[in-house]
């Protein structure tokens, strides 16, 4: 299944304890006003990614019907990601912006005698080559997918919608691709069961949980969710050897939580 249109971005959410019922849970809808207004009333289906304790779920859906994927983690050979930018743009900006001095200087003395100041032809291209770069800034499209060990591939692209106003953040894709990879190290190692639930709980449209609470976290201002972890992170995470020879991880990032790796266990013990 690989959908080369890109979707609406509605919600992506980061579960690092799986309470929710998914780790990874990234919705998103067809673009247009039609399908907005569909989606409000509750009659456009959603298309999404979800993984789970042990497997990926591809499900893309429209007015006429439904597919979908599901495939353990053990039979992923690559969990693939990024963020693309349509470069276009900035060539049309640095072009628009070339177009209008050269213009302004061929005219400048024609303008004079026809008494029509040509410095606005300057203006005119200044102000498309803005334009064109605030395009440039917000037309991010994120691609996400995995491909099986007997190589097929499966993965969606998503774009922001200022509506919608969930942001294409390539840290938060990061984030994502070395929690899936994280889990697909340990299925493979632990030998995990394939889990699969159609119930997922959202905590906002951008939420990240990092703690296992009983109840549900507060979802703070922007639909973000920080909590302190109570659980140390996966064995296979990579943190940075200090001066003291010891191995340190903040985690989750820019949480000011330390992890230092215990050389006998290989496991991170939370810094007291």
């Amino acid at each position: 299944m690989s959908s080369s249109a890109p979707l609406v971005l509605k919600t992506f959410q980061i579960d690092y304890t799986g309470h929710s019922g998914a780790h990874i849970l990234i919705e998103g809808r067809q673009p247009g006003i039609y399908a907005m207004i569909l989606t409000m009333l509750g009659l456009e289906p959603i298309s999404s990614v979800k993984v789970t304790g042990g497997a990926i779920s591809f499900r893309s859906t429209s007015l006429s019907g439904m597919d979908q994927v599901t495939t353990a983690l053990t039979s992923v050979g690559a969990f693939i990601g990024g963020y693309r930018k349509p470069i276009g743009y900035l060539v049309a900006s640095v072009v628009s912006t070339i177009a209008g001095f050269v213009l302004w200087l061929s005219l400048m003395d024609i303008g004079e005698l026809a008494g029509i100041d040509s410095i606005y032809l300057l203006y005119l291209g200044m102000g498309l080559a803005l334009i064109f770069v605030i395009v440039y800034s917000i037309s991010k499209e994120m691609y996400i997918g995995f491909e099986t060990s007997g190589g097929a591939k499966h993965f969606m692209v998503f774009r922001r919608s200022i509506l919608e106003g969930v942001p294409v953040d390539i840290s938060r894709i990061e984030e994502a691709i070395n929690l899936v990879n994280g889990l697909i190290s340990s299925t493979g190692t632990g030998g995990r069961p394939v889990v699969e639930t159609n119930k997922v709980q959202t905590f906002g449209r951008q939420a990240t949980i990092t703690s296992r609470q009983k109840t549900i976290p507060a979802v703070q201002a922007g639909g973000v969710t920080t909590q302190v972890p109570t659980v140390a992170p996966l064995t296979n995470l990579r943190g940075e050897v200090r001066e003291d020879g010891i191995e340190w991880l903040e985690y989750p990032v820019n949480s000011d939580n330390w992890f230092f790796r215990d050389t006998t266990t290989n496991n991170w013990i939370k810094q007291n």
